[in-house]
């Protein structure tokens, strides 16, 4: 984990652009998708006057970003990080408003009632007590219910980075899904041991 954050650093960018990178790395190899195209949660509680505020402070965002002709991962960081600059930007537009107005202009048509894959990163050593005996103890979940995508909550602690996730319950989308979170290990074992990936196969010589 901190050689893969070692490498972000070194690209200019951070651990979590990183992460956008490999993950569009892992559609583009896989699914030859030529653009990454996603939402994350942005925290908006520091918005109002809600810091000591229970409940969720949280608004849905779109990070798009080219994949195709990037070459490796350093570049790849590099158009994450524009891309999660403008979507850092638009924290304070409530998501469902924007989708009422692209409606009623007639943008989006249909497309505008898909989800795309949800990409959310948090690092918990950011919190007050963390590595102490009562964050050890917690509990953490992801979403709950039927779903259509396979979304991914990445967490880091003192102690560990996990991956957790959302998916389809059907055979052949556990199998996809398998195959995806094995290819993206793949995608950031390489970073983390060497620094870079070319995007298309193997680490940069």
């Amino acid at each position: 984990t901190a050689a893969f954050d070692a490498a972000c650093r070194e690209a200019g960018g951070k651990f979590v652009t990183g992460l956008f990178a490999a993950v569009a790395i892992t559609d583009h190899e896989l699914a030859g998708r030529d653009d990454y195209a996603g939402i994350t949660v942005l925290g908006t509680r520091h918005l109002g006057d809600f810091a000591l505020s229970q409940g969720w402070f949280c608004n849905f965002a779109p990070v798009t970003f080219p994949v195709a002709g990037a070459g490796d991962f350093r570049t790849l960081v590099g158009r994450a990080g524009e891309a999660y600059a403008r979507t850092k930007a638009t924290a304070a537009a409530p998501i469902g408003k924007v989708l009422q107005l692209l409606f009623e202009s007639g943008v989006g048509g249909a497309g505008l009632a898909s989800s795309p894959h949800l990409l959310y990163y948090i690092d918990f050593r950011w919190f007050p007590g963390h590595g102490s005996e009562a964050d050890d103890d917690a509990i953490l979940f992801t979403g709950e219910g039927r779903t259509a995508n396979a979304s991914m909550w990445f967490n880091r602690d003192d102690r560990h980075f996990y991956l957790g996730s959302q998916t389809p319950a059907t055979p052949e989308a556990q199998r996809q899904v398998a195959r995806y979170h094995q290819h993206l290990r793949e995608v950031l074992h390489t970073v983390a041991r060497d620094g870079n990936r070319v995007v298309g196969g193997g680490a940069c010589t």
